[in-house]
């Protein structure tokens, strides 16, 4: 009786069963790091949450560092720290970092992207007006009402209103004057050397950044902003005032939102020097900050 003998794979077969088991390990490579990258991640989201939870801890019930001073129906302007000197130049590249935060107003014949900073006791502002009707001011004009304008208007220190309107006769150096009532004659022919400004224009926009003391506003720290867009005709008007304030009479500006200087203090104290933490309130405005959230090559970056 003849026994019988069990095969194993033949040649090609084993060269098929080793070419499997080597195709395999670049998959097995590739799930372990897989897997270890999950268990990283999840180990840095607890990490963080936990670091979440013990600056919410701090913060709970400081409500002083939080509530708003706006008055009903007013609107508030973020006033954020400069990290950088602004030159004025009418060009926004020093803003870049603050670009993704511009508040929009819109009217019915022109539109503005507003962005406010402080730095060194003056503050600083990029306004990008888009206009495609530019009339420069005329500088036989004595009437300033008469071309396209920035207006401010404030209460200061001693609780006096003041009107400065920012005027242009094209790209270049601003020209600004404290004005009477009704915005239409300067009160003196002294312009207001310490509000600087400059302006670059073309057919459909124009970028105008200015700079002033930031002591010259009050203890509410109230500003309102107006852009005026004048129609070329026989008599020059107005045809659009658009404000950042609800109206010409309210009694209230706009209140300038601060980062809260105690809020800072408490994070550069509790957060280690690597640690990138922001804080906001409600109405997204950042209160406190350590660090940048982005990177300078992921801020420069399309992604």
């Amino acid at each position: 009786m003849k026994t019988a003998r069990f095969r194993g794979p033949g040649l090609a077969g084993k060269l098929l069963l080793t070419s499997a088991a080597l195709l395999a390990i670049p998959w097995l490579g590739y799930k372990t790091l897989q897997a270890t990258r999950d268990f990283l991640l999840l180990g840095q989201a607890q990490a963080q949450l936990l670091s979440a939870g013990a600056v919410a801890n701090l913060f709970h019930n400081r409500y002083e560092l939080f509530e708003s001073a706006a008055a009903a129906g007013q609107v508030e302007l973020p006033l954020y720290q400069l990290e950088s000197h602004i030159l004025l130049d009418g060009l926004d590249e020093d803003w870049d970092l603050l670009a993704p935060r511009r508040q929009h107003f819109d009217g019915d014949l022109l539109s503005f992207d507003l962005l406010l900073g402080q730095r060194e006791g003056r503050l600083y502002g990029l306004v990008e007006v888009r206009d495609d009707t530019p009339v420069h001011r005329h500088p036989a004009h004595t009437r300033l009402d008469r071309s396209d304008q920035l207006r401010l208007v404030f209460n200061d220190r001693e609780g006096a209103e003041r009107r400065l309107l920012i005027s242009f006769e094209g790209s270049g150096h601003t020209t600004t004057y404290e004005m009477d009532n009704q915005w239409r004659y300067p009160q003196d022919d002294i312009p207001v050397h310490l509000l600087r400004g400059f302006v670059q224009r073309n057919k459909q926009t124009y970028v105008l950044e200015f700079s002033l003391p930031l002591n010259w506003l009050g203890e509410q720290r109230q500003l309102g902003l107006a852009v005026a867009d004048v129609r070329e005709g026989e008599r020059r008007r107005i045809a659009e005032l658009l404000r950042t304030y609800p109206g010409a009479n309210s009694g209230h500006y706009n209140l300038l939102v601060e980062r809260s200087v105690q809020a800072d203090r408490v994070l550069q104290a509790l957060a280690p020097g690597d640690s990138r933490i922001w804080i906001v309130d409600k109405l997204g405005h950042v209160k406190a900050s350590r660090g940048q959230l982005e990177t300078a090559s992921e801020a420069d970056s399309d992604t």
